[in-house]
């Protein structure tokens, strides 16, 4: 940041060069920088930012769960994907449906996006309104339960999950600074 100020300056403004040739090299204000994240850090020791730290240690604690969560909704992703791939997207081309399904990536990410909530066209059409009114319910009812499973069950086991593994990093991180107040007494 200094860097990029102090070339502006030289460019910009001509009687600057002079002041910037005597003002203290980058490398000093690097130095003070260091010296304020040596504060900064020595405040995440503080009683004030304990839940902070937790928090941190919480998340960075249920990274492994959350990569496992995300390779497990994937697979479910896919598959569903694979599924309306060859049947809503090799079926006859129709407007506004057979587009979103019209191959493997296309159809996952459609797939992803009705798992979250947003099912519907670019035009704001409900997705499987217009699937239900071409190709019959059936494929309405399987939506239906896809929504379920990954909404009521997959998400709800992928919160529990990191919650728990959330719960036992700040365990732990308690449980180490028990450890390092006994040693200090």
């Amino acid at each position: 940041t200094i860097d990029v100020l102090q070339l502006t300056l030289a460019l910009f403004v001509p009687s600057a060069k002079e002041v910037l040739d005597n003002a203290p090299s980058t490398s000093l204000f690097r130095v003070i920088r260091l010296l304020r994240l040596g504060r900064v850090l020595r405040l995440l020791h503080s009683d004030n930012l304990k839940d902070l730290v937790n928090m941190v240690n919480g998340i960075l604690g249920g990274l492994q769960t959350l990569s496992w969560a995300a390779v497990l909704l994937g697979l479910v992703v896919y598959v569903i994907g694979l599924i309306f791939r060859e049947t809503l997207g090799k079926a006859q081309e129709v407007e506004g449906i057979s587009e979103y399904f019209s191959n493997v990536p296309r159809a996952m990410f459609t797939v992803f996006r009705c798992s979250f909530g947003d099912c519907s066209t670019v035009g704001g059409l409900p997705l499987f309104e217009l699937v239900d009114l071409e190709y019959g319910w059936q494929y309405s009812g399987i939506y239906c339960c896809v929504v379920f499973f990954v909404t009521v069950g997959l998400f709800n086991v992928i919160s529990a999950i990191f919650v728990e593994s959330t719960m036992a990093a700040a365990a732990v991180s308690d449980h180490r600074d028990r450890q390092a107040r006994l040693a200090d007494e």
